[in-house]
């Protein structure tokens, strides 16, 4: 019989887990919260309590270390002692409590309660630090990034507090999410946590060789269908399972189970079910899914690394328009179109109504002008990308409007500079995050249906002179000179435009024939063609003396910050590098020798050398005035 009873015992040892056999709770009459939590098989005696933020507990108690940790807005100072001397130990610990109060008290171990009234009578005389309470806010959909190894993603979700009776049902849902995603995030860990007064759900998983944004992509859109199919019985077993083995781990890490225990009574909840297999069906877990999840995007934080854009060779679509596609981190994403070999009124009235059609959703468009290509480029969110291409491949397949007949679009016909847009003269540049996986294929859809124009070719810079249209109207001109395709002939050309911009009446652009770079010059107004040209004349004849440091340092600041800039500016400049001959470099730009921008200017042929088109007036031509009396006859010598 004996033999029996003994195999008998040593089958319930190994068979039970080591959580809590019993939990005392009860509140002192200044309604401080005490709580003996009784876990056997152990011999020390773990005491924890909840201290003010400022409060400055002993190193040391009873001869033993004491550990504080840090919550937000209080300390959770514990202690462990052997078991044969936790009356004493208790008692000094109580008096250790009286000069600073406390939150809450809590003891774990194989003491029972009612070995512990003596000393726990001396709480009476402990005042009461209530936690103060804080709201509990959560950024549904936000998401915090921060750089580091290796990357991973957190997703915090928001779940019922302490003292929600469902908290004690956290652990089943937990391991039921964790069972639910191993199979799509095989190192996936989900767990709830308690920080200050406010309880999440966290789900941890490692990115692997995906970018970490995806994997959260991924994980947001695996929770959000979750809830959709109701947990089975033998999910709901496994769960049940997993929360065994978290409330054993009482018997093997006693302070930090203290810790959690203290923490939780002091915000108003209770420890019975802490230490206890919650009763758990599926209905019950499905609702607590469904009321977790659903809508509920969780706020995100991503650990990634420092990442480079990474540049993929430019490609030409059949109908010849050049895609550029940049990666860059980030969720933002930027659709760049620049138009070259068009006259570049018409470009920017294409462009302008691209952007307001993009900006009628919500994105943020900006139309510029790069070195004389005209350009656009439009900011959205990843998800936005797509749908950018969309809208502005639809503007420029629409017909736009004819052409005028100024002298700004003879300039352009007799340049060759096409009237409408066609798929030759369209370059897109992409910078695009990781989770726009799509984004090169979407561009090759979109724009890749843009209509052609032929084969075309620039037409040869007209003839050195004037080639003037008389008229009625007020005088025009126009003069064209070809800078070098050098950054130094670029900071030529600014020197210049800069010095003539302070000219009444004079505007300077720049034009990009195929394969070339031009500097126009252009007046309105004056008496007429011939004074004006005359005017001009001398007015180039300034705009092209030796440079100063200055003056050149200058211009080069301006050019850099024409060309380099934010990520909208920086992919606007991948598309128009496709038509420019010479794209600067920042450094370039920056360690500019005066002496070579002077022997650009010094260089350039005379007003009166370049190609010119005028429109208006001519001088009034005034008649001599008629003789009276007529012809007078000379007197005859007789």
């Amino acid at each position: 019989m004996r033999s029996i009873s003994a195999r008998v015992a040593l089958c319930l040892v190994a068979s039970v887990p080591a959580f809590g056999q019993a939990t005392s709770e009860w509140r002192t009459t200044h309604d401080l919260p005490v709580a003996v939590a009784e876990v056997a098989g152990g011999d020390v005696e773990v005491l924890a309590a909840v201290l003010p933020a400022d409060a400055s507990p002993p190193d040391t108690l009873a001869g033993f270390p004491t550990q504080v940790t840090s919550r937000r807005g209080a300390l959770l100072w514990t202690v462990r002692v052997p078991a044969l001397l936790v009356l004493p130990a208790f008692s000094e610990f109580v008096r250790a409590l009286s000069p600073t109060g406390t939150a809450a008290v809590v003891a774990l171990g194989p003491v029972p309660a009612r070995e512990l009234e003596g000393p726990m009578a001396a709480l009476e005389g402990v005042p009461v630090r209530p936690l103060a309470r804080v709201p509990c806010v959560l950024a549904e959909g936000g998401v915090e990034v921060l750089r580091g190894t290796p990357e991973r993603v957190a997703l915090a979700l928001a779940v019922p507090g302490p003292t929600d009776p469902r908290y004690d049902t956290l652990p089943a849902l937990a391991a039921f999410l964790r069972a639910r995603l191993t199979a799509a995030f095989r190192d996936v860990r989900v767990e709830s946590e308690l920080e200050g007064a406010c309880a999440r759900l966290l789900v941890r998983l490692p990115a692997g060789p995906e970018h970490p944004r995806v994997v959260l992509r991924g994980l947001r859109q695996r929770l959000a269908a979750l809830p959709a199919t109701p947990p089975t019985d033998d999910e709901v077993a496994r769960a049940v399972a997993s929360c065994q083995s978290r409330a054993a781990r009482a018997a093997v890490a006693g302070t930090a189970a203290a810790q959690e225990l203290a923490e939780r009574l002091a915000l108003g909840g209770s420890i019975a079910g802490a230490l206890a297999t919650p009763a758990v069906d599926p209905a019950t877990l499905g609702e607590l899914a469904h009321q977790v999840l659903d809508g509920h995007a969780g706020f995100a934080t991503v650990v990634e690394q420092e990442r480079r854009p990474q540049i993929e060779p430019p490609q030409t679509l059949e109908n010849g328009v050049v895609l550029s596609v940049r990666w860059i981190p980030g969720e933002t994403g930027v659709v760049a179109v620049a138009l070259g070999g068009v006259d570049p009124r018409s470009a920017r009235r294409v462009l302008t109504a691209a952007a307001e059609a993009t900006a009628s959703e919500g994105w943020a468009a900006t139309v510029g002008d790069t070195l004389g290509v005209p350009t656009l480029a439009v900011a959205s969110p990843a998800a936005g990308v797509t749908s950018v291409m969309e809208h502005v491949s639809e503007v420029l397949a629409a017909p736009g409007s004819p052409a005028g007949d100024d002298l700004d679009t003879e300039v352009a016909r007799a340049l060759g500079l096409a009237e409408r847009v066609t798929a030759e003269t369209v370059s897109v540049a992409l910078a695009l995050p990781p989770e726009v996986e799509e984004g090169p294929e979407a561009a090759g859809k979109f724009f890749g249906s843009l209509s052609g124009g032929g084969v075309r070719t620039g037409a040869a810079l007209a003839s050195p002179g004037l080639a003037w249209k008389a008229g009625e109207g007020p005088p025009q001109e126009i003069g064209m000179v070809e800078l070098p395709s050098t950054t130094a002939g670029l900071v030529a050309g600014q020197v210049a435009q800069d010095r003539l911009s302070h000219e009444a009446g004079v505007r300077t652009f720049l034009l990009v024939p195929p394969g070339r770079l031009l500097l126009a010059v252009a007046v309105d107004g004056g008496a007429h063609v011939p004074a004006l040209d005359t005017r001009l004349a001398s007015l180039w004849k300034g705009a092209c003396r030796p440079t100063t440091a200055g003056e050149t340092t200058a211009a080069a600041r301006r050019l850099l910050s024409l060309l380099y800039g934010d990520a909208a500016q920086a992919t606007a400049r991948a598309a128009a590098a496709v038509f420019l001959p010479v794209v600067p470099t920042d450094a370039g730009l920056l360690g500019m020798d005066p002496r070579d921008v002077t022997a650009v200017l010094t260089a350039l042929p005379g007003w009166e050398k370049l190609a010119r088109f005028a429109r208006g007036r001519a001088p009034q031509v005034v008649a001599p005035p008629a003789r009276k009396g007529g012809v007078r006859k000379s007197a005859s010598p007789h």
